[in-house]
């Protein structure tokens, strides 16, 4: 289980000591302990793994004395001085997924065997890595999660490609540009984020469209074929858009789900075709018509955050949706609340005027 030296480096103790008995047992020469927070069952269990491999690559940090006593429902991290600068943000913030940047964020590269032992963890984040072989490809892919963070390549060979392909999700957010036949096998991934490019191809929009969750940022344009080629994809983002054609937003409405933040003006033409959406975000709109909202009150789900009013009409026709949000809502008469207040899922921003005012209507609603 454990590599090299790492099994002396690393106590699990189980039991139902108090804090201040576990900090008795903690062997004087230890630098200092610190209780983070109660974690549940499948954290603890992630944090004896993140700490395990510390110790296993203690070879290459600085590390001298690590220990992790996992007792109760609470973890206690005993660690060297060299480690002790982790402190404030493993107190304030512990995340499921492991990610390694903080700790080996001075080196650019890995070696196979810590490939190999990456691959072998739940979910890795590794985008300190500027460069990786096609073999570290082949064995970082063995991940249990069968996804992979790696932001700081900004290159990938084919064989990599095809490596990533057999993923569930990736995230290569370095890459700029990417090859046709790249395309084609990372589309085999089901979920793809690659927010780094800023122009794709007919044939590249065509792999891409066999993709569960395509995540293109950086588009700033595209082509009518290309989002005709997006409008198979389930879910999509493409928040770097700023307009679109009529027969743009017609192929995109065929979406589920779509993201198009970005967007900073549409027609009533495009708002009927983008109503098609069952689920939509277009938190760039800071207006829209009587027409566009009655086009839009056919989503079940739309986000609307931008709008800081709306007038009666389109408070009658958004209300229709079984989830609508108005965060940036700043402005809301009395029969608009009331027509808002009965949707199932309503977010707007609390301890304002506007949210007490629809849950003033709900709460009469309910007392009829």
């Amino acid at each position: 289980m454990f590599a090299g030296g790492a099994r002396e480096n690393l106590l699990e103790i189980r039991g139902n000591q108090d804090n201040e008995n576990v900090k008795r047992r903690i062997t004087k020469g230890w630098t200092e302990a610190v209780i983070i927070k109660r974690y549940s069952r499948a954290d603890r269990r992630h944090s004896v793994i993140l700490f395990r491999y510390l110790a296993f690559m203690k070879t290459s940090s600085p590390v001298e004395k690590l220990v992790c006593l996992a007792f109760g429902g609470v973890v206690v991290f005993a660690v060297a001085t060299e480690l002790r600068k982790e402190k404030d943000s493993f107190s304030s913030k512990h995340s499921e997924d492991v990610s390694v940047n903080r700790f080996f964020s001075d080196s650019e590269t890995i070696t196979d065997i810590q490939a190999k032992e990456f691959g072998e963890i739940n979910n890795w984040e590794l985008d300190y890595l500027k460069g990786i072989t096609d073999l570290q490809a082949e064995l970082l892919i063995k991940c249990r999660s069968r996804c992979l963070k790696l932001g700081g390549l900004s290159y990938i060979t084919d064989a990599q490609a095809r490596s990533f392909g057999s993923l569930e999700a990736i995230q290569l957010n370095g890459l700029t540009a990417i090859s046709d036949i790249q395309a084609e096998y990372l589309s085999q991934c089901g979920n793809i984020q690659l927010d780094a490019l800023t122009s794709i191809s007919d044939v590249q929009a065509e792999s891409f469209s066999k993709c569960h969750t395509l995540m293109l940022g950086g588009l700033t344009e595209i082509s009518d074929s290309v989002a005709k080629s997006f409008g198979e994809c389930n879910e999509l983002y493409l928040d770097g858009l700023t307009k679109i054609s009529d027969a743009q937003a017609k192929s995109l409405g065929k979406c589920q789900i779509l993201y198009l933040n970005g967007l900073e003006e549409i027609t009533d033409t495009q708002a009927k075709a983008l109503g098609n959406c069952p689920y939509i975000c277009v938190d760039g709109l800071t207006s829209i018509s009587d027409a566009q909202a009655k086009a839009f009150q056919k989503c079940d789900s739309i986000s609307l955050n931008g709008l800081a009013s709306i007038n009666d009409v389109q408070a009658e026709a958004l209300g229709k949706c079984e989830r609508l949000c108005l965060m940036g809502l700043t402005k809301l008469s009395d029969a608009q609340a009331k027509s808002i207040c009965m949707i199932p899922y309503l977010e707007l921003t609390r301890e304002t005027p506007e949210y007490a005012l629809v849950v003033k209507h709900l709460e009469a609603s309910f007392n009829k």
